[in-house]
């Protein structure tokens, strides 16, 4: 059973180490024995003699089944005879001074492939500052790497993100193979320009679209570095937009009539209301117009980017340019 275990988690290399594992509500703990020799890292001779006791270390190893994966081990310092030193015990699972074992950082790098740092957060509990730290470890920031055996035209996808709030990063991703390619550190004009003017000519002749949000300084770097590129706004920045507008037209209503209306039931996706909810905007609607309108756009715009096929998103389209409609 343990050998299985050891094999889903690819840590065979440890079986003659692992104790037990316990299995909780959000979590998988594996925890293993001490080693009895370790390699100095100065001379590359076993050492059997132990000169300090390590703590106990809880360190990150992936997520699985729906639960996050810990190790728990014992990093031991030893003494070395030859070289007259002591040194910690080197593990090749987990780089020193780390919190997550190389086999976690390449699967956050894995799942960022085609998913937002924001949804991995929402879905794995790795927060932004975690998924950023290990794509600015990982991809050297400012420097795409190129695959130039790979033909046909290329998507680019710019994104910003905060960090704890306050400082912006951007994020590229290739969109046609969906991963993560590098991080910018920072949203300023001249490093997002610095780093459109250092991809090779022969690469930037296969950029047909870029990606990117309603960031009016990242829209004109990337006009003036790929003026041949199509740049299209992300529906998350959109349906994001369209809820600020209709978060504002609440705002006006309830301050020109010195009324409380709810937040929440104008912000939340219509299908996903109560029945009672859902009589309850209806009742605000009708009691305001203006705000009404917002709200309608706001779902219609939801509903367009529901469409599953592309040439019943072209029709609905055309009618609406030519009946004067939303959608």
């Amino acid at each position: 059973m343990g050998k299985i275990i050891l094999k889903i988690f690819d840590l065979q290399d440890l079986g003659d180490l692992f104790k037990r594992v316990t299995v909780v509500d959000k979590e998988i703990v594996l925890e293993f024995g001490d080693r009895r020799e370790a390699i100095c890292p100065l001379c590359g001779q076993w050492s059997r003699r132990r000169h300090a006791r390590g703590k106990l270390r809880k360190v990150y190893h992936g997520y699985c089944f729906g639960r996050k994966v810990y190790l728990v081990f014992r990093q031991w310092r030893y003494f070395c005879k030859p070289c007259g030193k002591a040194f910690l015990e080197r593990l090749s699972l987990v780089s020193p001074r780390q919190r997550r074992t190389v086999r976690a950082e390449e699967q956050i790098l894995e799942s960022l492939r085609g998913r937002s740092l924001r949804s991995l957060e929402e879905k794995e509990g790795i927060s932004y500052g975690v998924s950023r730290r290990v794509l600015e470890r990982r991809l050297d920031p400012e420097k795409l790497v190129w695959e130039e055996e790979r033909a046909g035209e290329l998507a680019l996808g710019i994104d910003a993100h905060s960090f704890r709030g306050t400082r912006l990063v951007q994020t590229v991703t290739e969109l046609s193979g969906r991963r993560p390619l590098t991080i910018l550190p920072d949203h300023q004009k001249a490093t997002i320009l610095r780093f459109l003017r250092e991809i090779p000519s022969s690469q930037k002749e296969r950029i047909r679209e870029v990606c990117i949000d309603m960031d009016q300084t990242l829209l004109s770097a990337v006009e003036e570095e790929l003026p041949e590129a199509q740049v299209v706004v992300d529906h998350f920045h959109l349906i994001q937009d369209a809820n600020r507008r209709v978060d504002e037209a609440r705002k006006i209503e309830q301050d020109a009539w010195k009324v409380e209306i709810p937040r929440k039931l104008f912000l939340v996706a219509k299908e996903k209301l109560s029945p009672k909810e859902k009589a309850k905007v209806e009742f605000w609607c009708q009691k305001y117009p203006s705000l009404k309108e917002f709200y309608w756009m706001k779902e219609a715009l939801r509903s367009f980017y529901q469409l599953k096929r592309k040439t019943v998103a072209e029709k609905k389209t055309k009618r609406s340019d030519r009946d004067g409609s939303a959608f």
